[in-house]
Parts: structure tokens; sequence; C-alpha cells
């Protein structure tokens, strides 16, 4: 389940066709640091991408909240840089967000 995400974003960008690089924000959850830190390094995934506002570890990761905080803070993240691709991954799954209405 911790590193789940090295598995299911890829199967996840694959079968919607598309790559990281096209990804705008992804939001990963990070209960322990060590399992995000080495689901990054293996997805090698830009940084500056990666949780911009801080993740689970820094908000002190509420009980039953992980995906409340994943899709929130990177919806509000996606529309503060005015981009549309969200990926989110925990729990061992992953989602995309894609903003197909530009308001």
């Amino acid at each position: 389940m911790g590193i789940a995400p090295i598995v299911a974003i890829p199967k996840l960008l694959q079968q919607y066709g598309l790559k990281k690089e096209d990804v705008n924000v992804w939001e990963i959850n990070e209960a322990f640091v060590s399992q995000f830190a080495y689901c990054v390094e293996k997805l090698d995934l830009p940084m500056d991408k990666v949780n911009p506002n801080g993740g689970s570890v820094a908000l002190a990761h509420p009980l039953g909240m992980t995906g409340v905080r994943l899709l929130a803070t990177g919806l509000a993240e996606l529309k503060r840089r005015d981009e549309d691709i969200l990926c989110t991954s925990g729990m061992g799954a992953a989602a995309l967000y894609i903003n197909e209405r530009r308001d």
C-alpha cells in the first residue's frame, strides 16, 4: 500500500495515453516520509510539482482525510497555477483530475 504509487501511477497514465510530463501537479500521500521519498525517486517526479503546498506530514495527516486532502489541495493548486491536470495517489490507487472547462 505505501509504495503502490510506483505501480498505480504508470498504469493510470498508460490507460489514458498520458506521460508524466503532461501532469501539472502531483499530490501523493506521504503518511510516512520514507515511502513518499521512495515513490518520488522511483517515479522520477519533479519536486516542484509534487505536493507543492506541503503534504500529510506538514498538515498532521488527519485520520480518514487522505483523499480529501489530496484532492482539495491539488485542485486549489491547479487553479492557482491556471493549469489542467492533477494526479493523486494514495492507499494503493491513483486518480486523474482533468479540468475540461476553462473558466
